[in-house]
């Protein structure tokens, strides 16, 4: 048999197989470094490697030279912004960075990553945005290095420009948002949200999931105290199952067991989301000095757990009358988690049913 040399593969494979190697880059690799490796291996690698745009859309680079170079490369096609607050010291990055600040009509994802140099850079691409109002950016992820900075209290105000209307999904990571209900676009479909709170009262979290009636996965992550919802204890509590999402297929709520009995309550799933429900406190003492610093009495802490519970039965119970399969299914201690999906396995260490119990066996537990 005859083995075939890669520099004897026709053009259009060998185009596929950089197409491939730039979406999957080794080691995490950034897409155009990739390609700018392929591009110096022999001339007819450059050849191809330079006249495929997508290999160099990944804007801004290091420095104005390279990234006029870049651009010369992909005159037409959709960009990848991704700004470095690392770098944003530097004049010639400065410089780099407001060249494609005109192109953000052609970009359709965006990415920042911040630290506690930020705030120029930021500012400045909050302020380049609005001139774009039609730009259609899809995807923003923007995240602060906490664990680099652990003692900085200030973390990054995000303004509503970073979201545009055409955006599709988010992710956030140790960032502050506005207390506004309507930041994101309606048409929104994916929200990842890590040590963010985009709520300043309990009411405001009905407002949020009200202005994105098209969410389909939500994530809401919160691993150190100071970001829980706000609670008047002393005012009623939100109506149970009151906010209606009919597209949404996958609920993570991993944070204070307040905070997640809350959010679940409110919300009418269908019964087919996939359903995480976990608290996530650093140590087992903080849980009850949390309890006590938060407000609530035993009373109340205990009705909140009923409320859930009650909204946890009727949650499940429409499927289990319908005869409804679920093929994981975790009850523990502090978790609880679904996930509809033939191929889904549950891992070996999980406590697990293959089918739900009976909606009366169905319960949130309160704290001992």
């Amino acid at each position: 048999m005859t083995v075939m040399s890669v520099h004897a593969l026709p053009t259009e494979l060998l185009l596929d197989i950089f197409n491939l190697v730039a979406k999957d880059p080794p080691d995490k690799g950034d897409m155009v470094t990739v390609c700018t490796g392929l591009s110096h291996v022999c001339q007819r690698w450059r050849q191809i490697a330079v006249s495929c745009e997508a290999f160099w859309t990944v804007l801004p680079r290091r420095s104005t030279q390279w990234t006029n170079l870049c651009l010369s490369r992909c005159p037409s096609a959709l960009l990848q912004l991704d700004f470095r607050a690392s770098m944003a010291q530097d004049t010639d990055y400065q410089h780099a960075a407001r060249l494609v600040f005109p192109r953000f009509m052609r970009a359709k994802h965006l990415r920042l990553a911040l630290d506690h140099n930020s705030a120029t850079l930021l500012e400045e691409i909050s302020a380049a945005l609005p001139a774009w109002p039609l730009a259609i950016i899809e995807d923003v992820d923007v995240a602060f290095r906490r664990r680099a900075y652990p003692h900085v209290e200030q973390l990054p105000l995000l303004p509503a420009a970073l979201f545009p209307s055409a955006l599709q999904s988010v992710h956030i990571d140790s960032c502050t948002l506005l207390n506004a209900p309507t930041i994101f676009p309606p048409g929104i479909r994916r929200i990842e949200l890590i040590d963010v709170r985009p709520w300043s009262t309990v009411h405001l979290v009905i407002q949020f999931f009200r202005a994105i009636p098209q969410l389909e996965y939500f994530l809401y992550r919160t691993t150190r105290h100071g970001l829980e919802v706000p609670i008047d204890w002393q005012a009623p509590l939100p109506e149970t199952r009151c906010v209606s999402l009919k597209h949404l297929r996958g609920l993570h709520l991993e944070g204070s067991l307040v905070d997640n009995y809350i959010i679940f309550s409110i919300l009418v799933l269908q019964p087919s989301v996939s359903l995480t429900i976990k608290e996530l406190l650093r140590n087992p003492s903080s849980r009850y000095l949390f309890l006590v610093l938060r407000g609530p009495s035993v009373e109340q802490y205990r009705n909140l757990t009923v409320r859930s519970g009650s909204a946890l039965r009727s949650h499940f119970s429409e499927a289990i009358d319908r005869g409804a399969h679920y093929d994981v299914v975790r009850l523990d201690e502090r978790s609880i988690n679904t996930v509809c999906d033939d191929k889904a396995k549950p891992a070996h260490n999980w406590k697990h049913a293959a089918i739900l119990p009976n909606s009366s066996e169905l319960s949130l537990e309160a704290l001992s």
